[in-house]
């Protein structure tokens, strides 16, 4: 006999945290919420990760909604939740990261607008520990008019691009062929946008719904060489989705895309002249236009001034870079 399915398939991946892993497991097992699923994907870490959550898992009286699927070999974490999104029966997704955990009746939380209107994605607050240090990310301020991209880029100071605590429909990963990229960083980035680009409405809680913990040396608090080769990868997929963007969207996509270059320049500025040739190569492998390097290479040192300044200034420029962007682009 077929299972019934699920309202929510949760998808975590589990790789090097032992020290979390427990307390992710319990803020999961413990919602009152209890119409879901949950699958781990074992990305093949060679601490005490998954021994631990065997461990919890066995305890557990409601072992039976837990799955563990295990990788052959360490295949990074765009492909253990791709592999999570394979075997999800649940009518939404929601991903975890195995280092951070929910709140108290997030899923209750999350799952309350469903009952009004049918929304594809519902996104919650959420808490940012760094250091033990807790802030809560505000509440956006956005017409309700506004285009879904709009919104988006209104809340780009916050968590927005990553792909944990939101509510997904799980018929728009099928309908958009939407999945991470494997093999770059920052794979939530186009994963975000892809979707966001492909939704009519959402919902934004103003209660918390996750904890997001800072973890040092973690790839959003460290810099290499590889973040060039995934930003260029990013702008490609960038790109895509510009010659598919609606009319509506099309603003805030460009101004995104115009945020995107900012940052691959910015980045460019931490390494020596040689790493910067290389950069420049990768550029043009890609085939980024002359021209539009040169405008980009002009403004460069004035772009890393204004990295640098109060975040008034940024709203000023980026929109005022990404009308520039409109007309050298069909040069």
């Amino acid at each position: 006999m077929d299972k019934p399915t699920p309202l929510i398939s949760i998808i975590v991946p589990v790789y090097q945290v032992e020290s979390y892993i427990e307390k992710c497991f319990s803020s999961i097992d413990q919602q009152s919420l209890q119409d879901f699923e949950c699958i781990f994907v074992d990305d093949c870490g060679k601490d005490r990760s998954m021994e631990i959550l065997t461990g919890l898992i066995g305890a557990s009286p409601r072992r039976e909604q837990y799955r563990i699927i295990r990788h052959e070999k360490n295949r990074g974490l765009s492909a253990a939740r791709n592999s999570g999104l394979e075997i999800a029966r649940g009518n939404y997704i929601l991903f975890i990261d195995s280092d951070d955990f929910l709140l108290p009746d997030s899923l209750q939380l999350l799952t309350t607008p469903l009952r009004n209107d049918d929304y594809e994605v519902v996104l919650g607050r959420y808490q940012k520990i760094t250091d033990g240090e807790v802030t809560l990310s505000p509440v956006p301020d956005f017409p309700e008019e506004a285009a879904v991209m709009e919104k988006i880029y209104s809340m780009r100071g916050e968590l927005w691009l990553c792909a944990h605590n939101r509510l997904v429909k799980r018929e728009l990963f099928e309908k958009y062929q939407i999945r991470f990229i494997e093999g770059i960083l920052w794979e939530d980035n186009p994963f975000s946008i892809k979707l966001f680009n492909n939704i009519s409405k959402f919902c934004y809680l103003k209660e918390p719904t996750y904890a997001y913990i800072v973890r040092k040396n973690s790839i959003c608090t460290t810099y290499s060489e590889k973040h060039y080769s995934s930003w260029l990868r990013i702008l490609e997929e960038m790109e895509k989705i510009m010659q598919e963007s609606s009319e509506e969207n099309l603003d805030a996509n460009l101004k995104l895309l115009a945020s995107f270059r900012l940052r691959i320049l910015i980045l460019s500025q931490r390494y020596g002249v040689r790493r910067q040739l290389s950069f420049l190569n990768l550029l043009r492998e890609k085939g980024f236009s002359a021209k539009e390097y040169q405008l980009l290479e002009r403004k460069q040192k004035f772009l890393y001034i204004q990295h640098k300044m109060p975040k008034f200034i940024a709203d000023l420029y980026v929109p005022a870079f990404s009308f520039l962007y409109r007309l050298f682009r069909e040069w």
